[in-house]
């Protein structure tokens, strides 16, 4: 204890390390799908094909450090959670979840997958009667030309509230949208809905409603064959991995997090385009990423707080308001402060070069940080 504050201390009784030695114990022991270096699976047909091939073509890197391990078993946590909420908001209309999950081979393309779940017709008869089912009021219209029959394929996500915001601006990201699809065509499903929650918090959701589409099925078993077709002809020596994997897709998203960024010719030119030199260690990528996300995440905050204290000044301004108290007991001021004394200096060096090297000096240079979107 410090002043009363508690504060960490090593302790031999149970140390981080150990605790880090546990964590891995559990994500080793964790339900595990074998020969994942010779299928795609449905959440990564959807993604760039250049790096789901390189993940099939060295397994050895999908080794995970504590901090990987956490994160990875972190989202697990959420989904699950998440899982058993849409279980409770649709009373006995899931089947398959948890342990239960299927696992479903696609006849004629390289997929495998696992659905988070299955949900009965009877979720859609609200449709039929003009009203909106529960999981449907996120505030956007469902407009359906024929009403989708037999059950549906639940899918569950977890992003960070920034890009939470940018599904529910711009809809699913083509990996997630791919992956439903999938798993829709992979069982002769019409429908479906993609549940994505926040990580930061719970209350935090949007429900995207899916409907199958045969043109997105059958691309993305095109691009499971050529994922293992270009595995296959590296592995039996037919062409080196630089000449054999498939074209990056920066379209795809998480590019910047890409444990082969510094090696992706696309990745390079978007680099130069935007003036930077610096490549970030794959190793530090994670924790730039996440902290690049929070920032974002955050923004809006504060450029909202700046808009309702200047509402909050105009409002004290016209009112002549000096000090006012509310009736909740809070003090609201405002006072005059002179404003700065200011210099023309490009005048004075001009007109007075020899005073204004003696007066005019200047401050240690620091660092500016900006965070923004690339596409």
């Amino acid at each position: 204890m410090l002043d009363g504050i508690a504060v960490p201390q090593p302790t031999s009784i149970l140390s981080v390390e150990a605790l880090h030695a546990a964590l891995l114990e559990r994500h080793a022991g964790a339900r595990e799908f074998p020969g994942r270096d010779q299928y795609v699976g449905a959440s990564e047909v959807g993604t760039c094909m250049r790096l789901v091939a390189w993940r099939k073509l060295h397994p050895e890197a999908n080794t995970f450090d504590p901090e990987a391990a956490g994160r990875m078993r972190a989202g697990q946590v959420l989904e699950n959670e998440y899982v058993q909420m849409v279980r409770l908001a649709l009373k006995g209309q899931v089947r398959e979840t948890g342990a239960n999950q299927s696992e479903i081979v696609v006849e004629d393309a390289p997929i495998r997958f696992h659905p988070d779940g299955r949900l009965l017709a009877s979720v859609l008869e609200p449709l039929k009667w003009g009203r909106v089912p529960v999981l449907l009021a996120s505030g956007a219209r469902i407009y359906l030309d024929q009403i989708p029959s037999g059950d549906g394929v639940l899918e569950i996500k977890t992003a960070s509230s920034h890009q939470l915001r940018r599904f529910r601006k711009e809809g699913l990201n083509l990996a997630y949208q791919g992956q439903t699809q999938v798993q829709m065509g992979g069982q002769g499903f019409s429908w479906g809905l993609a549940v994505v929650g926040s990580r930061e918090n719970l209350s935090d959701t949007e429900v995207f409603f899916l409907q199958a589409d045969t043109e997105q099925f059958d691309a993305m078993k095109g691009r499971s064959h050529r994922i293992m077709a270009a595995v296959d002809r590296i592995r039996q020596g037919l062409l080196t991995e630089d000449a054999g994997m498939p074209e990056p897709e920066t379209d795809r998203g998480y590019c910047s997090s890409c444990p082969i960024a510094d090696q992706c010719p696309a990745m390079v030119a978007v680099r130069a385009a935007a003036g930077t030199t610096t490549v970030i260690p794959p190793d530090e990528v994670p924790d730039f990423e996440a902290l690049a996300d929070e920032y974002l995440s955050l923004k809006p905050e504060a450029d909202r707080f700046e808009d309702v204290k200047d509402a909050l000044k105009k409002r004290g301004e016209a009112l002549g308001l000096s000090k006012g108290v509310l009736p909740s007991g809070r003090i609201v001021s405002l006072s005059e402060r002179q404003g700065r004394e200011s210099a023309d200096l490009k005048t004075l060096k001009s007109q007075f070069p020899e005073v204004a090297a003696k007066v005019v000096s200047r401050g240690d240079s620091y660092s500016v940080l900006t965070v923004k979107e690339t596409k």
